[in-house]
């Protein structure tokens, strides 16, 4: 294990240990994460598109006030694209597409404003950053063709972590539902839509070559269970 992963790892514990210690809430949660990769400058012939992968996670809530909340999410989750290219050679029109899928451990942390009405489920949004460290990369070739002709290929995943930064960092932003279930365990089913948009230039360029930024975004939907584990809980959070 590198210096920085260990870095990494270290400082996402020094910052879960206050939530650990005295939450109100934890919880665990599960969805599905549809990411691309935005590229600039974009290459000729080659297309980004959206491919769909999962995402599991832990959740940790503590108040700081009637509405606002600390949270953090140390997760598991699948980012990528699917790469379409298309090229001509010898007269002839290559098409390709591959599936490129990333895994990343991801520790999102920021606020939650929670706004509980008079009856029927509580709403919330949530903001803050992530921080990601990227633990595999692969491409799986999906399908060639020749003039409109499909091709028979060998599906076999090649290694891109040479070719992408281990560390990620960005934006998360996203709003969602809380569903009390009657003051017994687990105390609230939570639905939640978010977005996650990264800043760092995950790209790990040949410095002879032309500079190109590749970014992570994706859009993740997420349903989880949320479970009281501190004693002021049920009066910060409400029925």
């Amino acid at each position: 294990m590198s210096f920085k992963t260990s870095l990494f790892i270290s400082l996402a514990i020094l910052m879960v240990m206050p939530l650990v210690s005295q939450p109100q809430y934890g919880g665990v949660w599960g969805g599905l994460s549809i990411s691309n990769l935005a590229e600039d400058p974009r290459e000729a012939g080659i297309s980004l598109n959206k491919r769909a992968g999962f995402a599991v996670g832990g959740v940790g809530i503590r108040g700081l006030s009637e509405i606002v909340f600390l949270q953090i999410s140390p997760s598991f989750v699948q980012r990528g694209s699917t790469v379409k290219g298309r090229l001509s050679y010898l007269g002839e029109t290559i098409e390709t597409e591959q599936d490129w899928k990333f895994s990343y451990v991801e520790v999102p942390v920021g606020l939650r404003l929670r706004f509980q009405g008079l009856s029927g489920p509580a709403f919330y949004v949530f903001g803050g950053g992530y921080g990601a460290v990227l633990i595999s990369a692969k491409a799986r070739p999906e399908s060639v063709t020749i003039n409109g002709v499909p091709q028979d290929i060998e599906q076999e995943e090649s290694d891109l972590k040479d070719f992408f930064k281990k560390y990620d960092f960005g934006l998360n932003l996203g709003g969602g539902f809380e569903f009390g279930l009657g003051g017994n365990a687990p105390d609230f089913l939570f639905v939640e839509g978010a977005v996650s948009i990264g800043l760092a230039n995950i790209a790990e360029n040949d410095p002879e070559d032309e500079q190109v930024r590749i970014g992570n975004i994706a859009f993740m939907m997420r349903v989880g269970l949320l479970f009281s584990v501190g004693g002021s809980a049920g009066s910060q959070q409400g029925n």
